[in-house]
């Protein structure tokens, strides 16, 4: 059996030793999008696709403003940015170049007569053409008028221009930032990335470029401002947060460890032992990740450095029997531990493995690191660490003793029972204090810690632009092209009423380029009845026009989406129309400078084929749903363990064990409330954690108490200060996913060890009072 489990731990060292390697060869494969920590909520069977289709188009978009007194600077330095981008391959304008910009006008001249503006159409439906001849004449005279001779003869109602006019934001590549009279003159440009926002190769490339041109710029004009926004330049700040909090987390509680193994064990023996563990521990839980996943977030990352406080627990315990009456041998020290070791190893392992249930994909990475891991650090203990330790029998120091036998004394001796009632009674009012201040916190734009810096850029241009909100959209549903289109048009009747009335400033859609047939056969007809037959000869003779002047090289057939899509001259129609998912054709609707959300959820009621995606509140209420689960998961657990407990010590014994961590478990959120901590889904995750650690203390104080109870109140304190040091850090992460587990386990770690020594038998009592009237004498 001996030999069998020492195998075991050589072939699994080998094989993730090997796999790591081979993973890892290029370097690390790491995740830095705070969008994947998320799982998709979804009313409808493509909701899910279409969350990730803007998730991706979202994360591939980037903004830059330039601010300077004299417009044409302005424009001159958002050129540079846009070509050095272009020339290195790493983004394209969000519109295209103007070349680009001209070859969709050459496209869409032909149907001159199907596209018209909101205006004209208008007009021409009020029977208002001779309007809309005048303005064209008005227009052709004017010295200031756009359209030449070659235009005038093709379109002598100038119908072409007025409608791209309609277009121009987009065609432009550019929004119009709201002027400022008294204020210097403002460019915005959105370019698309042509790479992964999340791939830090990608990363370094396309922000190295950027700062360059921007350090370039700003030395050839100190006046010049330049602001940024995109998820490229948040991913590329959280990788280099992440990577350096991990290094830290790891260092530091590295170096805590090896601090208590000195002070405890004055050797090197010991401390040597743990760190085979340690590494084991996390060389194992980076193999099952990179095994499970195809990438690493750097949230789990930065927990692999918080699991040295975890997989150095076993090693404690083993340790600590040194201290231990009756033990000599390492096989002893072993067999004393074997059954409490192996319980406390599966009570962590169900813990973990219902993390694993959660649907936050973020969190099953941290469970299954943690399950390798310590599957991984148990077997160390188990088959390393009796071939290799050399240790002999001491006595523990007399500080040590006293302080080990201070939170058992504590809880048992009668000459401590006014503090005990005291300090209980303290707690118990701060518990109820928190509970009145629980607050439940699900908005996941506070989950997200955004550099400062860049925050405010961010702001500055939402303050200035009305940009799309891309969080938010429209998505169009329908049984073909057609009928997407329409309802569209219908949809869009009513987006040109709220953007009169401030409700959004405005929208970008399929149907502004590519009318539908219907749509594109009325207008047709409106220009045959309302300009050309009754005015088309008269506005030649006002123009001076050849008699040929007019539309007679319009196609009949309708302009149609695919022809546009092939050309390569409309970039933005991968981002607005979806394609086909489930049978249905589907269309996005963006829409910039929302002011009211509420008005746009009830219109998507009122049309057919309509519905209204709030991307943030959908996670919102992802989030709020997922912690009741999670709460539900917890109670689960709980229930489960205590089941196989009952089996194993009968009722009475198991409610003594279980007690505890349970107490624990439910102060938990109290304390963290009352020092103002928000609750959120990740605080209520960490709460499992609480109890499957908390356990390990119970049971080993339940388990071996009644042979020795100070080495194992030892090795419990041991456990708890490294489980602290490691998880206090991730308190202190900037992450707050991160720092809301490490709050909670910190919390509750405290606790649970204060709670302890509630499980000890009589005979445990008993021998540690004992011990501690020896040392008295």
């Amino acid at each position: 059996m001996r030999r069998s489990v020492i195998g075991l731990w050589l072939i699994l060292i080998v094989l993730a030793a090997g796999y790591t390697s081979v993973r890892c060869f290029d370097g690390l494969p790491l995740e830095t999008d705070i969008l994947s920590l998320l799982p998709n909520q979804a009313d409808h069977g493509w909701e899910a696709d279409i969350q990730r289709h803007m998730a991706g188009e979202i994360s591939r978009r980037v903004v830059f403003l330039a601010t300077h007194p004299e417009r044409t600077v302005a424009q001159k330095a958002s050129a540079r940015i846009s070509d050095a981008l272009r020339n290195a391959g790493l983004a394209v304008p969000d519109a295209g170049d103007s070349e680009t910009a001209k070859r969709l006008a050459a496209i869409l001249l032909p149907y001159r007569t199907a596209l018209l503006s909101q205006d004209d159409r208008a007009l021409l439906s009020a029977g208002d053409g001779a309007l809309v001849a005048e303005r064209a004449l008005g227009q052709a005279m004017s010295p200031f008028g756009l359209s030449d001779s070659g235009s005038i003869a093709r379109d002598p109602f100038l119908l072409f221009p007025r409608y791209l006019n309609d277009l121009q934001d987009v065609l432009s590549g550019s929004e119009a930032p709201k002027a400022d009279p008294n204020g210097p003159a403002s460019v915005l440009s959105t370019m698309t990335l042509s790479g992964s926002a999340f791939d830090p190769a990608f990363q370094a490339a396309f922000v190295t470029t950027v700062e360059a041109e921007i350090d370039a710029l700003r030395e050839d004009e100190p006046a010049l401002g330049i602001d940024k926004t995109g998820a490229v330049f948040y991913a590329r700040r959280g990788l280099a947060e992440g990577r350096r909090e991990a290094s830290v987390i790891g260092a530091v509680s590295l170096v805590g460890v090896v601090l208590l193994q000195f002070l405890v064990f004055r050797g090197a023996s010991v401390l040597v032992l743990s760190l085979v563990a340690v590494g084991a521990g996390l060389l194992c839980g980076a193999a099952a990740t990179l095994f499970a996943f195809e990438k690493v977030h750097v949230m789990t990352a930065a927990f692999g450095g918080s699991l040295i406080g975890l997989s150095v627990d076993y090693a404690f315990h083993y340790a600590c029997q040194r201290f231990a009456a009756g033990v000599s041998s390492p096989r002893e020290r072993l067999d004393r531990i074997r059954t409490a070791l192996s319980l406390g190893f599966a009570s962590s392992l169900i813990g973990f493995l219902i993390l694993a249930l959660a649907p936050f994909p973020a969190l099953r990475q941290i469970a299954v690191f943690a399950a390798g891991g310590l599957t991984a650090s148990y077997l160390t203990v188990v088959a390393v660490f009796p071939l290799f330790d050399r240790g002999t029998k001491r006595d523990m120091r007399r500080t040590v003793a006293a302080w080990t036998r201070a939170v058992p004394a504590f809880w048992w001796r009668n000459r401590w029972r006014g503090m005990r009632f005291g300090l209980c009674g303290l707690g118990f009012a701060a518990a109820l204090f928190g509970v009145t201040r629980l607050e439940f916190q699900d908005d996941i734009r506070r989950f997200q810690s955004l550099p400062p810096d860049l925050k405010a850029e961010e702001q500055h241009i939402r303050a200035w632009t009305g940009v799309d909100d891309v969080a938010r959209a429209f998505v169009i549903t329908g049984n073909d092209e057609e009928e997407v289109l329409q309802i569209e048009e219908e949809l869009t009747v009513h987006l040109n009423a709220f953007v009169r009335d401030g409700v959004i400033s405005g929208y970008r859609s399929v149907s502004r380029f590519v009318p539908s047939v219907r749509r594109q056969d009325e207008n047709r007809a409106l220009v045959q009845n309302a300009l050309i037959v009754p005015l088309l000869d008269r506005q030649r003779a006002a123009l001076g026009a050849p008699r040929e002047a007019g539309y007679a090289d319009v196609p009949q057939e309708p302009l149609r989406l695919e022809s546009l899509r092939e050309s390569g001259s409309a970039p933005w129609l991968d981002w607005l129309d979806f394609g086909t998912e489930g049978g249905d054709r589907i269309h996005l609707v963006t829409l910039s400078g929302i002011e009211n959300a509420e008005s746009l959820e009830a219109l998507s009621q009122r049309v057919r084929g309509v519905h209204f995606v709030d991307r943030v509140r959908t996670m919102n209420d992802g989030f709020r749903s997922n912690r009741i689960q999670a709460a539900s998961l917890l109670v689960t657990a709980i229930a489960v363990i205590a089941f196989f407990l009952a089996l194993r010590y009968g009722a009475q014994r198991a409610v003594r064990v279980i007690l505890p961590p349970a107490m624990a478990t439910v102060l938990t959120l109290p304390v963290a409330a009352a020092i103002g901590e928000p609750i959120t889904f990740f605080n209520v995750m960490g709460l499992i954690l609480v109890f499957a650690i908390g356990l390990d203390f119970s049971l080993f104080c339940h388990e071996l108490g009644r042979h020795d109870p100070e080495p194992t109140i030892l090795a419990n304190s041991l456990s708890a200060i490294s489980t602290i040091l490691a998880f206090g850090l991730l308190g202190f992460s900037g992450m707050l996913p991160l720092h809301a587990f490490g709050v909670t386990v910190f919390i509750g770690i405290v606790l649970a060890w204060l709670f302890a020594p509630l499980s000890m038998t009589t005979e445990s009592r008993q021998a540690i009072f004992q011990r501690a009237a020896d040392a008295d004498a």
